[in-house]
């Protein structure tokens, strides 16, 4: 019975958050937005800014899984609204939103991926994001080498130039006065939005499976055997590794892996006032339980 309750509680902990700020990242979007073109290419940035924060702190894959998955949730209905009341098709709707869940995949994964690999959840958030944002702003940014070859790449793999394939009715990215200025497709560089988001969304789900893959496969070797398996206790049924036990007679905790045994000399001291006062202490734990 306890077991029952306890699953549906960790499962609204982890959406909670996401779709609080899910519902005001998409409300923000639509005031500033309404029903343009920037509706649309707006919701991928919303899941880069909000996805990784949300997925990397969370404690367990399910738990990222669902942090995650609540935005692009909340950024899917904004878009179905929209199309209610636009010349935005259903059919255009559902093929956007394919891409926007292949872009949430890719996240997700490098996440995971990044996280079993023993980086903090703060460290791979921001990186999350960057790489999300930088991946969504290529046509603008790499002004120097992109060439007809990138072009292609671009054309056919990007996120926002598939949804803009989509609904092109709605305007032309790459033509908008202010990418306009500094986008070298479409002037100095012929490129064609692609037809369908099959590639696109493909290449981003399969990415985010890559790298979800290596993840799961990095945190098995370290529990049946691989290297550093022994700084590496098993899991529990949330998906975390369990605390290992610390031994009797000892005065401080045991840090769970090798990567902090620089700071197993702070043990003794976290305890009581120490740990609230030393800075460094308080640091050297914290950064343990999120390996």
């Amino acid at each position: 019975m306890n077991s029952r309750s306890a699953q549906p509680r960790s499962i609204w902990t982890a959406a909670l958050p996401g779709l609080f700020l899910g519902v005001i990242g998409s409300a923000a979007l639509w005031l500033v937005a309404k029903d343009t073109l920037g509706l649309w290419l707006g919701g991928l940035a919303i899941v880069a800014l909000l996805l990784p924060p949300l997925s990397a702190t969370e404690r367990g894959w399910v738990g990222r899984v669902i942090a995650g998955g609540v935005v692009a949730d909340c950024v899917m209905v904004l878009w179905l609204l929209s199309a209610g009341w636009s010349e935005v098709t259903i059919g255009q709707w559902f093929h956007c939103s394919v891409v926007l869940y292949a872009f949430a995949i890719c996240g997700l994964g490098l996440i995971l991926m990044l996280r079993e690999a023993g980086i903090p959840g703060e460290l791979t958030a921001a990186v999350t994001v960057l790489a999300l944002l930088g991946w969504l702003t290529a046509p603008v940014w790499p002004a120097g080498w992109v060439d007809p070859p990138v072009a292609g790449v671009l054309s056919r793999f990007h996120p926002l130039l598939a949804i803009n394939g989509q609904i092109p009715q709605l305007g032309i990215w790459l033509e908008q006065p202010i990418v306009y200025r500094v986008a070298v497709l479409g002037q100095d560089v012929p490129y064609s939005l692609p037809g369908d988001v099959w590639w696109s969304a493909g290449a981003h789900a399969g990415l985010g499976v890559v790298f979800a893959g290596v993840g799961l496969m990095a945190g098995r070797s370290g529990e049946t055997g691989g290297p550093g398996a022994a700084d590496h206790p098993p899991r529990d049924p949330g998906g975390e590794r369990a605390e290992p036990a610390t031994p009797a007679g000892s005065s401080g905790p045991r840090f769970r892996c090798s990567r902090w045994r620089v700071f197993r000399g702070f043990g003794p001291s976290l305890r009581g006032a120490d740990r609230r006062q030393s800075g460094r202490s308080s640091f050297s734990w914290k950064g343990c339980q999120l390996c």
